[in-house]
């Protein structure tokens, strides 16, 4: 008996030391395009993946973007987290910092009064510096970036929350590369946060993924077992959410 209890705990750590070890992928989608319910949100849904939306608020409901409606559907129905991106999406660097702050806070005060809890923030154009951080930081817990050092790939051991890599999918990039990147990021235990924007049918140009590549890469991601998850999951599953 006490054999069977011993190779009982054994089997048990062995199973929760794998699933520790299990990658972390974060799909994110920037803006807030219909294009991204029309085309994304089907798809993902198919694999039971959730993403992080960075909404540019004073664009909701405007031509081609979407409405409030798709976007509580993609939280309630889809479990995605809904995140800021600035209200009218200017260069931060460049405008004075009661603007920056007029753009952090009125985005999320929008978004809060729709019911959200938006904890995260991408600056637009991936643009910004110290005192754009310093701010960031009075508003948001976590902040990402749309570029990154190490190739975009995020050192969960030495991890800074409002300096999170990510690397943009978009047209140009080969399967063999996205693959690579997915490959690189497992091997070396790499928090991955890939970000796109528009989702299109057909042929896909500047800012764009073709729906038939995306299906490519969620099938891939499948196959690799990775973990997708939302950026704010992630945080909050490794105590990194403030």
């Amino acid at each position: 008996m006490l054999k069977k209890l011993l190779f009982i705990f054994i089997f048990l750590l062995f199973i929760s030391g794998c699933a520790a070890k299990q990658p972390y992928v974060s799909i994110t989608f920037d803006d807030g395009w219909a294009s991204i319910y029309e085309n994304g949100f089907p798809i993902l849904e198919r694999y039971k993946f959730p993403a992080t939306l960075f909404v540019l608020t004073g664009s909701i409901g405007t031509n081609g973007y979407m409405d409030w409606e798709q976007i509580n559907v993609l939280s309630k129905l889809g479990k995605w987290e809904i995140a800021s991106h600035t209200h009218t999406h200017p260069d931060l660097r460049t405008i004075k910092p009661d603007e920056v702050e007029y753009e952090l806070k009125h985005s999320k005060e929008i978004l809060m009064s729709r019911g959200f809890k938006p904890v995260g923030f991408a600056a637009p154009h991936g643009s910004y510096n110290d005192e754009v951080l310093s701010l960031i930081k009075k508003h948001y817990s976590y902040h990402r970036k749309a570029w990154g050092g190490a190739e975009g790939f995020n050192d969960i051991e030495n991890f800074d929350s409002y300096t999170i890599s990510s690397i943009e999918i978009h047209h140009d990039k080969s399967f063999e590369e996205k693959k690579w990147i997915i490959d690189k990021a497992i091997t070396e235990n790499r928090y991955l946060v890939m970000h796109m924007h528009k989702v299109v049918k057909g042929q896909a140009k500047d800012y764009e993924i073709g729906a038939e590549n995306l299906v490519k890469l969620l099938d891939y991601l499948k196959s690799k077992n990775v973990r997708v998850v939302t950026i704010a999951d992630f945080l909050k599953e490794n105590k990194l959410l403030r």
